[in-house]
């Protein structure tokens, strides 16, 4: 495995690709045009960009990474489209930084304690605005001290809060009600107007602000005349090298602690950056998802997660293989006491994934699923039922002026079929699925196995479903152990009693008719 480099970094580089026993070229951008076969890699440096050309080139790559936090040297967008990972440094700097932020809330609290004010982190409330890797270590360092703890952030959701005990608050009831307002939002990520005098007078007259991202997201002298007017009390900044003029003004300003580049300027953050990248980026040319990879869906996968994404692949995968083309809303409707706490994002992505293979577009990956369908106009909305017990969902299609209805449930640790429109069945995922709804006459069960065993194809299974309102129709929910051929199809779809013939091939099934057989021969 082959890693280009580009541009500056750290000698530490070149050490940790060794040990990892990767071969490297160090190279111009010129290049990238015309790179061969063993090149799987690409490691961006400071001081220059990856060119846009180099997404429409043919080539190996398969992991793009950055040694700088957020990757603003890569055009993300770009490449989310094309399918590829792209990784940059956040924990081991993400550590540090959020160790600094840390350091002055307590500096800040010290200060509270010598105006003879009794101050007490434990019951405070830190609201953080804006979500990565140091906001995750600051609200762990937060918890530690009993702080309470909430989050404004447009990409975490509740099941993933939960995790470091944050509750998810809008803007405005953050500032507002918060000992300690800490802005950590990445510039990429601002939405709506910048931070200004009005979110500013919101606070709490005892409440400090900490600020630590791009200046551009606020306007700095209505954030500097809060502090001067009493709007809170105390300000902490940390000013990047390129906006160190702004440190020049507030440096001797009463509650204002100023800081040029401090924040992660430490040995011990460039050492773990350098080590965490090439780590990283040898783990992702393994196929493993790592922590690093920052348009990828972050929560990481345990086996019982695993179920959930392999069932959500398949129903996409039935969704739009029923169709033939993408429903353009889907809304899925979730119940039960949740085993586990549902994030929405990386279950979108696993169900757009199985959007694009029931299309048959193998260019499609976890990575590029969601920005994919959002570009098609594909809408998937979730929404919380009230009811208890077992974990069930209804998936509801809007396609064509009509509206489809697949449901499920969880059942111990495998997953069930429920309906199909207004069939009601139990049937459990398969890899080869044929679902035949006709006419409820006799015989029409005897025609269709015929048919199937005529073209030497054996049926591993056979569920039935009928509808409450008209039983003049019924379901045949069909397992095959092979797949049909398409005069085989067409031969189901001219028969008068079938009322629609589709066929569902399912790559991701296997794994979850492997598990059924697993905890089938575990009973034994």
């Amino acid at each position: 495995m082959k890693v280009i480099l580009l541009g500056e970094y750290p000698p530490l580089v070149e050490e940790e690709l060794k040990r990892f026993h990767l071969t490297y070229e160090k190279v111009k951008t010129e290049a990238l045009s015309n790179l061969s076969k063993e090149v799987e890699a690409i490691l961006v440096g400071d001081g220059v960009c990856l060119p846009d050309c180099f997404f429409e080139a043919s080539h190996q790559v398969k992991v793009i990474a950055s040694i700088k936090e957020g990757a603003d040297n890569i055009n993300l967008k770009q490449a989310t489209r094309v399918g590829l990972p792209v990784l940059a440094p956040n924990q081991g700097l993400a550590y540090s930084i959020a160790d600094f932020i840390f350091m002055r809330i307590l500096n800040l609290a010290r200060l509270y304690a010598y105006q003879g004010s009794p101050f007490e982190l434990k019951g405070k409330k830190i609201g953080i605005l804006g979500w990565n890797e140091t906001a995750a270590q600051l609200a762990i360092r937060a918890k530690a001290f009993g702080m309470k703890i909430a989050v404004c952030a447009t990409r975490l959701r509740e099941g993933h809060a939960s995790l470091y005990q944050a509750t998810l608050e809008d803007k405005i009831e953050l500032f507002a009600t918060s000992d300690f307002v800490v802005v950590l939002l990445p510039y990429g990520e601002r939405s709506g107007n910048i931070l200004n005098k009005d979110i500013f007078r919101l606070m709490r007259p005892e409440a400090s602000l900490l600020y630590f991202t791009d200046l551009r997201l606020v306007n700095f002298d209505d954030m500097v005349r809060g502090v001067s007017w009493g709007d809170y009390h105390h300000l902490a900044i940390d000013f990047s090298r390129a906006d160190e003029r702004y440190y020049h003004q507030v440096k001797d300003l009463p509650h204002v602690l100023a800081t040029v580049a401090e924040a992660g300027n430490t040995k011990e953050a460039e050492l773990a950056t350098v080590k965490e990248i090439v780590k990283d980026l040898a783990r992702s040319l393994l196929g493993e998802r790592v922590k690093s990879a920052i348009n990828v869906p972050r929560l990481p996968l345990n086996t019982q997660r695993e179920h959930y994404s392999e069932f959500f692949t398949f129903l996409g995968e039935l969704s739009s293989a029923r169709f033939q083309a993408l429903p353009k809303r889907i809304e899925l409707i979730y119940e039960g006491n949740m085993s586990i706490k549902l994030d929405e994002i990386l279950l979108a992505h696993d169900y757009f994934l199985g959007l694009a293979k029931g299309l048959g577009d193998s260019s499609i990956n976890h990575i590029n699923s969601r920005l994919w369908a959002e570009e098609r106009g594909v809408e998937l909305a979730f929404f919380k039922g009230d009811s208890h017990g077992a974990e069930s969902f209804v998936l509801r299609l809007f396609h064509q002026g009509k509206i489809y209805e697949i449901a499920a449930r969880m059942l111990g640790e495998h997953w069930q079929i429920l309906g199909w429109d207004d069939y009601h069945f139990i049937a459990e995922p398969t890899r080869h699925l044929l679902i035949l709804p006709h006419s409820n006459r006799p015989g029409i069960v005897g025609k269709v196995g015929s048919l199937l065993g005529e073209r030497k194809i054996n049926i591993g299974g056979m569920v039935l479903g009928h509808s409450p309102s008209d039983y003049n129709r019924a379901m045949m929910w069909i397992r095959l152990d092979s797949a049909p051929s398409g005069d085989l199809m067409d031969a189901f779809r001219e028969m008068p009693e079938i009322l629609e013939a589709t066929y569902i091939y399912s790559e991701c099934a296997k794994g979850m008719e492997n598990h059924v057989r697993h905890q089938t021969d575990k009973r034994r």
